[in-house]
């Protein structure tokens, strides 16, 4: 079986032929001690990610944990610790805190602790930087962001996001001078940097303290298009659909005629929705106004599309409700049909949406409404109208689960995922008894992420990272796996997997990276 945590520290001796050594498993962001004997590291990725930092040595001793994060099976999702950072006399190890306030406030701190353990001081809080900013970047804490000098400077990044509607966040180097003996702040936090529209991540700095290095890194999605064989058991390589570099918010849906594309995008300062033909150029707004839009989907019958509503929060400010909103295809005022707990905190990770709606384009089925509360996840009839209906299934879930509903709107499908009891199966519920169906794929796929019914209703695309690789292959129902793509690492499947409703085209969002090398000297 494929390790559903396929990440791993190893060391590599830089001479010699001797062999990569495995260090420690399912850990992240390492931390080598100045004297070069012990390592800190996270716990990751998928059952409790970020939640524990542990200290071992080089030769795989058994590591003990420093930091431990809470114990519920989802404070992940609030409460994280990341980005560990030795002293220069190996003492303290700096790292970072992220937690949710009783009001809903995403907060962030630098705590500092004795290496060999003991209680955790606190060195600034993202109330010492200039409002709104967080230390490091809240919503990504798994690349290093802080490096000590060997003056005991501590240099971190920051963050610093826009106020609604634009919502664009800024990053920008700090530092703050630590007391050696008692490891606490010896002078207020200066900026080193300007605020520019990257994150700077992976600070290294030079023995000397002369020479700081990092990386800024931009990420966006785009739509990739892939022409489908007969049956999708084959597809030809993907091509890329948006040309914007601002990338696409989501990825929606397509037109009845299978000739154009509904997607989000925050390109014009806010997300709005867009559509694209197959043979255009010229991406059309088709929605725009004083909130921010996602989730576009038509009703069966074609008549009106949905769209989610949304205004994005302040950083650290609680999100306002989700609103589901309905449009005349013809023209005219939108209606409100129903509001949901808001997913605006979780937009980095669409797997970790507490609701989400799907619509098959078949005039006599309805749309359908899934709701995360607890450990259950329940699905509903969804009148464009009349709302919330009929209840439709109901299946126990760790995390939030990906799921889609038939072209003919008979059935659902839904993949487990790591730490579930459903983990590498697929699951269908049939709404007209309320059954569910396990099918197990003919080999292990890894972890499995997205999954989409093929547009005849007879199998499934599914992507997965497995053997680290990010994958798309199609599943019968009978379970046979025929593979279609294999990315490695270059380009993760990511966020939404939209089969055209004639078969012929495979859409889906992929993201695309640039990344820039910056040094400061003297500094």
């Amino acid at each position: 079986m494929n390790n559903p945590q396929p990440y791993a520290l190893w060391t590599i001796r830089v001479l010699g032929a001797a062999q990569p050594q495995l260090l420690y498993q399912n850990a992240v962001l390492p931390a080598i001690s100045p004297d070069g004997q012990s390592i800190a590291f996270m716990s990751c990725c998928m059952e409790r990610p970020f939640q524990e930092m542990l200290v071992g040595g080089l030769n795989s001793e058994t590591p003990r944990k420093l930091v431990t994060g809470q114990d519920q099976p989802e404070a992940w999702l609030e409460n994280r610790v990341g980005s560990s950072a030795w002293s220069p006399d190996g003492r303290w190890i700096a790292y970072l805190r992220t937690w949710k306030t009783a009001q809903g406030l995403q907060r962030s701190s630098i705590e500092v602790r004795p290496a060999g353990g003991g209680p955790a001081k606190t060195l600034l809080s993202d109330a010492s930087l200039p409002k709104p900013s967080s230390l490091c970047v809240v919503t990504d804490v798994v690349v290093p962001c802080m490096v000590w000098s060997p003056d005991w400077r501590l240099v971190f990044g920051a963050s610093q996001t826009a106020e609604p509607p634009s919502g664009d966040t800024k990053g920008s180097l700090w530092q703050v001078r630590v007391e050696p003996s008692i490891g606490e702040a010896a002078s207020k936090p200066e900026q080193l940097t300007p605020w520019s529209e990257s994150e700077p991540k992976d600070l290294t700095i030079t023995q000397d303290g002369k020479r700081l290095s990092f990386v800024e890194r931009n990420n966006w999605n785009d739509v990739y298009l892939a022409e489908l064989g007969p049956g999708g058991t084959s597809m030809k390589p993907p091509r890329r659909f948006t040309l914007d570099n601002r990338g696409i918010f989501t990825l929606d849906s397509w037109t009845p005629d299978s000739q154009a594309i509904i997607f989000s995008s925050s390109r014009n300062g806010r997300a709005e929705l867009f559509r694209k033909g197959l043979k255009e150029n010229i991406d059309e707004v088709i929605v725009h106004g004083p909130e921010s839009y996602r989730w576009a989907r038509l009703t069966p019958d074609g008549s009106s599309m949905l769209y989610v509503g949304w205004t994005p929060a302040p950083l650290g400010a609680p999100a306002a409700l989700d609103r589901l909103m309905r449009r005349p295809v013809a023209g005219g005022p939108p209606d409100r049909v129903l509001e949901e707990p808001a997913g605006a905190s979780v937009l980095s990770d669409p797997g970790l949406y507490v609701w989400d709606y799907k619509c098959p384009q078949n005039p006599g089925a309805p749309c359908v409404l899934g709701e995360k509360k607890g450990n259950d996840l329940d699905f509903y009839a969804l009148d464009p109208v009349q709302g919330k209906g009929k209840h439709l299934g109901k299946i126990q879930v760790w995390r939030w689960m990906n799921w889609d509903v038939s072209t003919d709107g008979s059935r659902l499908a839904l993949i487990g995922q790591s730490g579930d009891k459903h983990y590498g199966k697929i699951e269908v519920l049939t709404f007209s008894d309320g059954t569910w169906q396990e099918i197990s794929p003919e080999r292990d796929l890894g972890l499995l992420m997205l999954i989409a019914w093929t547009a005849h209703g007879k199998g499934f695309f599914v992507s997965s990272w497995e053997n680290n690789s990010s994958d798309l292959v199609h599943v019968t129902l009978a379970g046979k796996v025929e593979p279609l793509i294999r990315n490695g690492y270059r380009q993760p499947v990511v966020g939404n997997l939209l089969p055209s409703p004639d078969g012929k085209y495979l859409a889906y969002q992929g993201k695309t990276t640039d990344s820039d090398v910056w040094m400061l000297e003297n500094f």
